[in-house]
């Protein structure tokens, strides 16, 4: 059984941001993709904002979503099955404008994508987080937020190498 390495809270907190802040992804500071987002309707979402942060819109609402994903049949039919306008509401709702908060959740984020990219090399990374044990989750939460990135790829080249 694959572990669930992606936090939707996280998720939800960054689209959110990005729906008031689009213009954030134009910055060197944030190097977000869809592989980022392993659900097909959080990829979709982002999809949205990311086109239209490209195109100088500075502030997204729902609305602007669902109309935008409405050109695309099976996007819009995967984002209107997983909540559609209502889930962008929620997100909307979400939205602190606190550029520190999001940096946090960015990197927590960002560490849920190389962790589900050395899984996919067959590389275990249940030393940096084990999310199967939900009575240490809070332990296993704190030992990803101790951790940098660049010291994950450090420990796991130093185990190749070896």
């Amino acid at each position: 059984m694959a572990r669930e390495l992606f936090d939707t809270n996280i998720a939800m907190y960054v689209l959110g941001y990005l729906m008031d802040n689009p213009q954030e992804l134009n910055k060197d500071t944030c190097l977000l993709t869809l592989n980022d987002f392993p659900k097909p309707s959080y990829q979709a979402i982002f999809g949205a904002i990311f086109n239209m942060a490209s195109q100088g819109v500075s502030k997204i609402y729902a609305q602007d979503i669902d109309l935008y994903l409405a050109q695309y049949g099976e996007q819009y039919r995967i984002f209107s099955e997983n909540g559609g306008i209502e889930f962008c509401k929620q997100l909307e709702a979400l939205t602190t404008n606190d550029n520190a908060q999001f940096m946090m959740y960015y990197n927590k984020l960002k560490k849920f994508t190389v962790l589900r990219d050395l899984e996919k090399c067959n590389i275990d990374t249940t030393e940096f987080y084990d999310p199967s044990d939900v009575f240490k989750k809070e332990d296993e939460e704190k030992k990803l937020d101790n951790i940098s990135i660049p010291q994950i790829l450090d420990r796991i080249r130093l185990k190749l190498a070896n």
